[in-house]
């Protein structure tokens, strides 16, 4: 995910997992629209303001290759919708 405009430093990089149901947030926080407290996701401004602030969150995806995917820091774990296929990755140790 790419990110540039008003409040966005330059060169800076977030070492940490972002989401799709992270816009909306970011989107009304950038706008000066009050965040609903049940919106998923949460405001990408953060990570910008203290990089260490996504720090242990956890991503959930999914789509039509007919896989899951849970990411947690470097840990990465797919598992098969329609079979018991099972994927573990450790992004720092194994990139």
């Amino acid at each position: 995910f790419f990110a540039v405009g008003s409040g966005v430093p330059a060169g800076t990089r977030q070492p940490y997992p972002v989401s799709l149901v992270d816009l909306a947030p970011t989107f009304l926080e950038a706008a000066g629209v009050p965040i609903p407290s049940d919106l998923d996701g949460r405001p990408l401004q953060e990570s910008f303001r203290s990089p260490t602030s996504g720090a242990g969150r956890a991503i959930y995806c999914f789509g039509p290759a007919g896989f899951d995917m849970v990411q947690r820091a470097s840990v990465k774990y797919f598992r098969g919708r329609q079979a018991s296929d099972e994927m573990l990755f450790d992004l720092a140790n194994d990139p």
